[in-house]
């Protein structure tokens, strides 16, 4: 969940040892101000890992696999509550990853990163760009999931009415008795807003309510949703800890920056840090509907909205 930044260190300096060597600083901003309200300065540090030069990991921002079988070549010298902390490190040529932190667990806080060399590198954020990716495979389908597509079928046509179509209230209805009956993992039923937000995101003609193709659309997406869901949720718990999010969202077909991914954290988790399967569907059927919005107001990467269309995009999603 923390920012990470790429170094590349390729000529070593004027020593004989064939080293680089980089002075860190790490510097907390505005925490002097915060004292007036009680705040004292947080316990910040960092941490570098090498990279590998193969391009294992991509441009960017690195999972879990990095630190679960790489030991850090180099940290701070104190985690420490000061305004700033400041290390010297020489290191071999190649690629490194310096990742700033507070020592307790969930402390937002901003900050200044300087890096200085004796000769010029490279350095750069960790980051990717805010979309869809394209050509996502889908899942297989399982015994489980024919069966519950059946089901879902018939309770579509018998709750429906005469119209065939479902409005968020029905729709509740007819998936929640499929997915609690199901009994995957401890989940008591979506809530009305997942509804409502189905609804948006192929609500084309704002009826406010869905016909039955439009339905199964959104039951192969839950179908996807809920194979990446439990691949990591061993224990069945219906959680999710916060820093799986990313890869969650890139096997649910969403590439997250740094930026979204941490507002998205920061509006659907607990005070744990977990997302439930609930607002884990919510959040991806919001993505969905706010990313296509924006590709039909793109200009070059910015998207012009009036005030209509932009109260009707945030709040019917």
């Amino acid at each position: 969940m923390n920012p990470q930044y790429r170094v590349v260190s390729t000529d070593p300096g004027d020593d004989e040892d064939d080293l680089c060597t980089i002075l860190i600083g790490l510097l907390q901003k505005d925490r002097r101000k915060k004292r007036k309200e009680g705040l004292d300065m947080l316990t910040i540090g960092y941490v570098i890992y090498k990279m590998k030069e193969d391009g294992t990991y991509g441009k960017g921002p690195l999972d879990t696999k990095l630190f679960k079988f790489n030991a850090l070549v180099g940290k701070s010298p104190l985690f420490i509550n000061m305004r700033e902390v400041c290390g010297r490190h020489q290191l071999f040529p190649g690629t490194y990853v310096i990742i700033p932190s507070t020592f307790e667990h969930n402390q937002q806080g901003e900050f200044l990163l300087m890096i200085f060399a004796e000769k010029a590198g490279t350095t750069s954020e960790m980051d990717e760009g805010t979309g869809i990716i394209k050509d996502q495979p889908a899942p297989s389908v399982t015994e489980d999931d024919k069966v519950q597509g059946e089901e879902l079928k018939e309770s579509f046509k018998s709750i429906a009415g005469e119209d065939q179509e479902a409005d968020a209230y029905e729709l509740r209805d007819i998936l929640n008795s499929v997915f609690t009956k199901a009994k995957e993992f401890t989940f008591d039923g979506f809530s009305l807003d997942v509804f409502r937000s189905m609804v948006a995101m192929h609500d084309g003609d704002l009826s406010g309510k869905l016909g039955f193709e439009e339905f199964n659309v959104i039951w192969q997406d839950l179908r996807k949703w809920k194979a990446v869901f439990k691949e990591f949720d061993k224990e069945s718990s219906g959680l999710r800890s916060s820093y799986e999010m990313r890869n969650a969202f890139h096997a649910s077909g969403f590439r997250l920056s740094n930026q979204a991914l941490s507002a998205i954290i920061l509006r659907f988790s607990n005070k744990k840090g977990e997302i439930e399967f609930d607002d884990f569907v919510l959040c991806a059927i919001r993505l969905n509907t706010m990313i296509a919005s924006f590709k039909g107001h793109d200009n070059k990467y910015v998207a012009s909205y009036d005030i209509e269309s932009f109260i009707q995009t945030t709040m019917y999603s």
